[in-house]
């Protein structure tokens, strides 16, 4: 088989150091390489299938992107005229040599059937049918004959979920298999407990090339990203307006109900929690919720409760939406029983939620009711803000325009039946999208759809597709095409037979020639693995807030077009924000507030859709607006901080935003410049953690405890000898002799303190010290797998005077593991195994402080034990304590109800930067 198969171009050089490290990278039978959308992944995946020489399994995501292994296959390694030899396969069903297959093939193989994405219309793909019982067994004895193979895994994000017991099956099956796992986004933000089956099966990261290293060396395009932002519609707004009003009236009464009030305080967690502290220990944020409610009505809380949560009163917090949820769903749900005779009461309380709209399932939702969030997500607004964005880029770029929209469903009953039917759409979708651009009568734009159940051309593109049917083999009587009942201008088409799925395919050529320049299409079918290079405009309406899919629809569009080197991508994202929140209603009447994390990219709260666009932009790292130019994840880069959000600032800001989308040639040296000019200084994408809490008061105190312990000592030991002097007693004698001793032995100890006082008296020299405790624990783990050498934890100011902390020395991987065990550490005390305890015991400085041990150091009490160690030696006084036990439990109450206090909030987040 490789002996047939030859790489007919040049690789690029990154390709090349990959290549050449190949070797290297299969010391453990795995290579797992992570590289941005455009980076040649399949191309690579190939080259290391014919240096690796053996049989091979390829599975992929989808049926779009089987077929381009298959075409870069043909293309690139087969001499002409790239006949498909009999050894290549894409059928489970005759498995040969080189099988390329997809995952949901290999898992209806089980007898399962194949996983589709739940929602109305929401794609998932073409699903291949599903494969006879039995299937999996004669493929795996099928491989098993031909010797160890090697299992590629391409876009290996996927395999942390549906398909993750199939591939287990398999790997056992087939024990002896190298596996090269090939990824765009690594599932970063999963839990550290599925991160470790992910890399199980994949690997540790090999090697990692970032988008800005692509655009660096030209394999991406310039490319930037912009946000039009709408207020809801007519309609939304009355429902918006009635929503909040609702909840705002029935949080009014609450505050004001005396009867409520005494159910509360008459509840027996509350006037004996030591008698329920069992209980109290499983849910202590209802517990802490009813004496945040007591406070929130005039109440002081009562002592013997803040004795068991070990705050004072002061330090109760404040009342607000979220704490009100949770109070609310332990009254009425979780902890019914205990209210005894107030059931009445609680069942008032509960329909009128249910008549509000606050109450899904069996959970109370105040600020994230998902039926209320995706009426805003699918807002009619976005199709305003669509318009214009085509209109405007339409103008800019005329006949170059190639604009995708992608969308969640496809709502193919929204469709008009005829001329005259009127179209009044409910919801964001495919359909609606196209049928408002289509009505809104934009110069120059033709229009298309491309879903796997809708296809969709201009009728002049007709003569077009006939030909590239023809190319592609495609029989004509299999392709047909018939105008919409409301539009003969476009024309429905239906590919039948066996190239149906080369539908996809056609409309792309289209797409790449210009018949069609806005294609509307679902972010299931195009939003990974759709190649089409000449994309320079994509509008993301869809509502996934997710890192790997709203990264993988990204990188559609910046792609670099070998026919137009010049090319710059415009990426636009949308959001229907809500200026007045509940949660600003309520501080207004009652003061309350939710507080943001200090580097917040917004400043404020704008509604569940502009909180989607903060988390989806971590995933993003691009280059900033404004006159500081740098590459960077986050909102932030965007320049949103300080604004208003009344009707005219956004349009002032919208306007902005669309002015500078017509600046596309600038973008080109916003880029150079940003990625350092013409400078060959080796840079990178770095992860910085951002923090507002360091433990500097232990060395402090320390030093002061071992300073007054040698100054008694010291004082004690001149009075004695001076007594000595004057008598020769025996007794004395040895009194001196235990009081020198002592002295000799506290004086390393103060020696000791004052080093970590000098070490740790910044705010940067705390989080060296926790970083060197971080990497001497996960090292003791076995963590790096290899001696991490100079990997070294550095810290800075920001000029905002936030404290940035970077890794340097580590792989990519490393950098994620020590940022994260740090963020864990100093971030708010969540549910650890083990605490580091740290005390201060000397006058105004008294006080008690905790530090989650990390969790993927804390599963092992002997990992645990060895980062206490580390954290005595190179942070100062703490105490390692086990949390799993009614002791344990109880601290924990302590050590969560103390993160949450008034005055103690802990911010931690992150971001990438090029350095």
């Amino acid at each position: 088989m490789q002996s047939e198969m030859t790489f007919q171009g040049r690789w690029r050089d990154y390709q090349q150091a990959v290549l050449d490290a190949l070797e290297s990278h299969l010391v453990d039978d795995k290579l797992h390489l992570v590289a941005a959308p455009g980076s040649g992944k399949t191309l690579m995946g190939l080259e290391v299938v014919r240096r690796i020489g053996r049989p091979a399994l390829v599975l992929a995501p989808t049926v779009a992107i089987r077929n381009q292994w298959v075409a870069r296959l043909s293309d690139m390694f087969l001499p002409a005229p790239h006949v498909g030899p009999e050894w290549i396969s894409t059928s489970l069903a005759d498995p040969r040599p080189l099988t390329i297959s997809t995952y949901q093939a290999l898992h209806a193989a089980t007898g399962e059937r194949p996983g589709r994405a739940a929602g109305d219309e929401q794609e998932s793909d073409e699903a291949p049918p599903a494969e006879p019982p039995g299937r999996f067994e004669t493929l795996t004895s099928f491989f098993r004959e031909l010797g160890a193979i090697t299992l590629v895994l391409d876009e290996a994000h996927h395999l942390r979920r549906e398909w993750w017991r199939t591939l287990g099956e398999l790997r056992e099956a087939l024990p002896e298999a190298k596996i090269v796992s090939l990824t765009a986004t690594p599932p970063y933000d999963v839990e550290h407990a599925e991160w470790l089956n992910y890399e199980a099966l994949c690997g540790p990261i090999d090697e990692e090339i970032p988008i800005p290293q692509l655009v660096r060396t030209g394999e991406l395009c310039p490319h930037q990203d912009y946000l039009h932002v709408s207020l809801p519609a007519t309609s939304e707004e009355v429902l918006v307006t009635a929503h909040r009003a609702g909840l705002y009236d029935f949080i009014v009464r609450l505050h004001d109900d005396r009867e409520l009030l005494a159910i509360l305080l008459a509840h027996p967690w509350l006037t004996d929690p030591a008698g329920h502290e069992t209980q109290v220990l499983d849910d202590p944020e209802f517990f802490s919720s009813m004496l945040v409610f007591a406070g929130f009505a005039g109440i002081a809380p009562p002592p013997v409760a803040l004795e068991l949560l070990g705050v004072g009163a002061s330090e109760v917090p404040e009342m607000s939406a979220a704490w009100m949820e949770i109070l609310l769903n332990g009254m009425l749900f979780a902890h019914t029983e205990s209210f005894g005779e107030s059931e009445a009461r609680l069942k008032e309380m509960r329909a009128e939620l249910r008549r509000l709209g606050a109450i899904e399932g069996r959970r109370v939702r105040l600020l994230d009711d998902r039926s209320f969030y995706a009426a805003l997500a699918g807002s009619l607004a976005k199709f305003g803000s669509i318009v214009d964005i085509a209109r405007t880029e339409s103008a800019c770029l005329g006949v170059d325009l190639r604009m995708v929209v992608l969308a969640d469903y496809v709502r193919a009953a929204d469709m008009p039946r005829g001329p005259d039917e009127a179209f009044r759409p409910a919801k964001l979708g495919v359909v609606p999208i196209f049928e408002i651009l289509r009505r809104a009568g934009i110069g120059g734009l033709r229009l298309g759809i491309l879903t796997g159940s809708l296809v969709v051309v201009p009728a002049p593109a007709l003569p077009a597709l006939e030909r590239a049917a023809d190319e592609c083999g495609i029989v004509a009587g299999h392709l047909h095409a018939l105008p919409l009942a409301h539009d003969p201008n476009h024309l429905q088409v239906e590919i039948q037979g066996e190239s149906a799925d080369r539908i996809v395919q056609l409309v792309t050529r289209l797409f790449d020639a210009g018949e069609i320049n806005c294609l509307v299409g679902t972010q299931a079918l195009l939003g990974e693995g759709w190649d089409a290079p000449t994309a320079n405009t994509l509008v993301l309406a869809s509502y996934v807030g997710s890192y790997m899919l709203s990264n993988q629809m990204r990188g559609r569009a910046i792609r670099v077009d070998p026919t137009r080197p010049e090319k710059a991508a415009n990426i636009w994202h949308l959001a229907t924000i809500v200026p007045d929140t509940l949660e600003d209603e309520l501080s207004r009447r009652f003061g309350w507030s939710t507080p943001l994390a200090p580097s917040d990219p917004v400043g404020r709260a704008l509604g569940a859709d502009m909180e989607t666009l903060k988390r989806r932009f971590l995933a993003f790292e691009g280059v900033s607006h404004g006159m500081d130019v740098r590459i960077e994840s986050g909102l932030a880069r965007l320049g949103l901080a300080g604004r208003e959000w009344d009707r005219a600032a956004i349009d002032a800001l919208n306007a902005e935003m669309l002015s500078r989308a017509g600046q596309r040639p600038e973008l080109a040296d916003r880029w150079r410049n940003a990625l350092g000019g013409g400078t060959v200084e080796p840079r990178r994408m770095r992860q910085i953690s951002r923090v507002n809490h360091t433990p500097r008061l232990v060395a402090f105190s320390d030093t002061l405890h071992y300073l007054a312990v040698t100054a008694l000592l010291g004082g004690a030991l001149s009075a004695a000898n001076a007594v000595r002097n004057l008598s020769s007693d025996l007794g004395m004698l040895l009194l001196v002799a235990f009081l020198g001793l002592t002295l000799f032995y506290a004086l390393p100890k103060l020696g000791w303190a004052l080093w970590l006082l000098v070490r740790n008296g910044t705010l940067e020299g705390s989080i060296r010290q926790v970083g060197k405790a971080v990497i001497d624990g996960l090292e003791k783990a076995g963590s790096f797998g290899r001696w991490p050498g100079e990997i070294s934890v550095h810290s800075e100011r920001s000029p905002r005077g936030k404290c940035l902390i970077r890794v340097e020395n580590a792989t990519r991987r490393e950098e994620r593991m020590i940022l994260q065990a740090i963020e864990e550490i100093l971030g708010p005390v969540g549910n650890p195994r083990y605490l580091i305890v740290r005390r201060s015991a000397l006058g105004r400085w008294r006080r008690i402080d905790f530090h989650a041990v990390p969790s993927m150091l804390g599963q092992k009490k002997a990992d645990a034990e060895q980062f206490a160690e580390s954290w005595n030696r190179h942070v100062g006084g703490g105490r390692l304590a086990y949390l799993r036990n009614e002791k344990g439990r109880r601290l924990l109450l302590r050590a969560r109800s103390r993160s949450m206090a008034a005055g103690f909030q802990r911010f931690v987040d992150r971001m990438s930067v090029w350095q």
